[in-house]
């Protein structure tokens, strides 16, 4: 697996290398030039841009925004001796066994709790922080905060912040002033991976996918059968290759770097896609096979599940999208998932719950509620 470097945490929504693209100078008698314009608004929907969802293929694979400065520039604490040190994205596995190493290093501080079972059988576990031995001050009459994480899939790094979060408060309670503090006088509840099976799909065999591993809603070639043909070995650290064509001309005025300004105008046809691969993009690799695992003609065509789990909740789901093909699936039915009713139910469950928050990591951008209207009232206009 490949590990997480300082370069890789500032490209926190990137889930899919886009290797540098091989381009060549041809004549311009290959093609004309094509109308190649940069995504707008009017390109996708407004959700598909706010969650970083909408198509890239048309957005300069070396011209993404520049990565916020960091504010800590001293080294951050790492666990030692644990499932996980924060070297590289956490499978479920280490995930569970992490949570369960603090819950006996720390029984004072932590309690872990078993939230469901995923489709694929794998456990959903919250864990709580807080300061059980504070007179006085029972944890369940605290201010409560909840935290959760990675509904879609492929937002690898959304749970990684909230592993870090948790591990921050414990290890630093009695060390740092803010941590103990809420350490001591509020409850913190978190949820550090919702979709437990799409985090496991995204790092092994497909990191696009989004959703969850919903077997039972999505013949997606209509054949009767669900999931027998899914991508595999198409998972994190693996990479598409494009190449880019561009005039002569074009080449001759940017010989160094091609995408400036009007790249898109200059273009000889569309991107060629080359295909899959692992190893080094600029050195030795390897090509990904596309496996027809059904033996129907076609590939990847029939992909595990699934269900946005985002989009599963009770909150205005019939105004869902109904296509089981779509990234934004929101279910044959509302709580079909078992993930979003383990965090119904555990969110149901906590006493004086005073703020939540839940991590994506589609764009730089905090959204409040309520987000379904632009004229209606706000439910809790009057408290």
């Amino acid at each position: 697996m490949s590990r997480i470097t300082a370069p890789a945490l500032a490209a926190l929504a990137m889930l899919c290398l886009l290797a540098w693209p091989l381009w060549t100078a041809r004549s311009q008698e290959r093609a004309p030039a094509t109308a190649f314009e940069p995504l707008t608004l009017e390109d996708a929907s407004l959700g598909e841009f706010l969650e970083g969802d909408a198509p890239i293929e048309r957005l300069a694979p070396l011209q993404r925004a520049a990565s916020p400065q960091a504010v800590a520039q001293d080294e951050l604490p790492r666990p030692e001796g644990l499932a996980i040190d924060f070297s590289e994205y956490s499978t479920p596995e280490q995930i569970n066994a992490f949570l369960r190493e603090l819950e006996a290093e720390y029984p004072h501080l932590v309690e872990v709790y078993v939230l469901g079972t995923s489709w694929h059988g794998r456990e959903i576990l919250g864990i709580r922080v807080a300061n059980e031995d504070v007179p006085g001050s029972p944890v369940e009459s605290r201010p409560a905060m909840y935290t959760d994480a990675q509904h879609h899939a492929r937002e690898l790094i959304s749970k990684e912040t909230t592993l870090y979060t948790l591990w921050w408060l414990i290890s630093q309670h009695g060390q740092d002033d803010l941590a103990t503090y809420l350490v001591d006088t509020r409850a913190a509840y978190f949820v550090p991976s919702v979709n437990v099976d799409g985090n496991h799909i995204v790092l092994a065999d497909n990191q696009d996918w989004r959703k969850s591993a919903n077997p039972t809603c999505c013949d997606d070639d209509e054949d009767g059968a669900v999931d027998e043909d899914p991508p595999v070995g198409y998972g994190y650290g693996a990479f598409n290759l494009a190449r880019y064509t561009f005039t002569q001309e074009w080449i001759d005025q940017n010989p160094d770097d091609p995408f400036v300004n009007g790249w898109w105008r200059n273009l000889q046809g569309q991107p060629e896609n080359l295909g899959r691969f692992r190893g080094d993009p600029n050195g030795d690799m390897e090509p990904i096979p596309a496996v027809d695992a059904d033996g129907d003609g076609e590939v990847w065509e029939d992909p595990i599940g699934g269900v946005d789990t985002n989009r599963n909740y009770d909150w205005f789901w019939e105004g869902g999208d109904t296509n089981i093909q779509s990234g934004t699936f929101h279910g044959p039915e509302v709580w079909s998932e078992p993930q979003t009713q383990a965090v119904r139910d555990f969110v149901e469950s906590l006493p004086h719950l005073a703020t939540g928050i839940s991590y994506h990591s589609g764009i730089d951008l905090i959204l409040f509620p309520w987000g379904y209207s632009r004229e209606a009232d706000l439910p809790d206009a009057e408290l």
